[in-house]
């Protein structure tokens, strides 16, 4: 990989939480690029690194759910520079495409390190990109997943988050094995908690001023469906 191309170039080269390497005649430092490759290694050690890796691109009845691209930069700015967007997360409005252009990059990053990545929700009609959805979280020794959305407001109220919701948790049980997917919001944001409850979680309860947003402290609401759950849901759709 990275470093392997310049091996000859170390003296040593040790991992014990940081990176320590001395060069022999090179000029610049390759400390980020053995970061790089420690990193890659790590993540392929991952139950889930094929996953993150070839995030499969799933459809529903009015949704495609696939791996965002840099040719997505336009509709993304369009809707991450709406404060509604971004009320309830950590992150800000983007000022200028160029944040969503580095929002990609981490993007970008994730896929290719097969860690824990959003896909695109793009409409069947139109092929216009309106938000995302992904697992941000997974504790592999529990076969937990988190999971996390955001829906451009000029497609609020139509059901589309509700959708893709569905389809990322059925993929999160049926593909990745999942026993568990969770996901929080904070107090405020009923809306998002509707979507979570119509996407067949449950409720778990409140934890006030839990997390620090936008440097207040805010209270969080926590949601759950279990594999057993959305299996006997599923069951029942079908006997109905």
């Amino acid at each position: 990989m990275f470093a392997r191309n310049i091996n000859k170039s170390l003296h040593s080269v040790r991992d014990d939480g940081q990176i320590l390497c001395a060069l022999r005649r090179d000029k610049f430092s390759i400390d980020f690029l053995l970061y790089l490759e420690i990193k890659f290694y790590r993540a392929m050690d991952s139950i889930f690194f094929n996953i993150f890796v070839n995030l499969p691109s799933l459809k529903t009845e009015r949704l495609l759910l696939r791996k965002l691209v840099y040719e997505d930069t336009d509709d993304i700015y369009e809707y991450a520079k709406i404060p509604q967007t971004s009320e309830y997360v950590l992150w800000y409005p983007h000022g200028s495409k160029y944040e969503s252009l580095e929002y990609l990059n981490l993007v970008y990053e994730k896929y290719n390190h097969g860690e824990p990545s959003p896909w695109g929700i793009v409409l069947n009609e139109t092929g216009k990109l309106i938000g995302s959805i992904g697992y941000v979280k997974i504790d592999e020794k529990e076969l937990t997943g988190e999971i996390g959305y955001v829906i451009s407001p000029h497609f609020w109220n139509k059901g589309f988050a509700t959708e893709a919701v569905k389809k990322a948790v059925e993929f999160g049980f049926d593909e990745m094995k999942l026993n568990k997917i969770v996901a929080h919001t904070i107090t405020q944001n009923r809306a998002s908690g509707r979507v979570l409850l119509r996407a067949g979680f449950t409720f778990d309860g409140t934890k006030h001023g839990y997390m620090e947003i936008k440097n207040k402290p805010v209270d969080i609401d926590f949601y759950s469906i279990s594999e057993t759950e959305f299996k006997k849901s599923r069951d029942n759709l079908k006997k109905s």
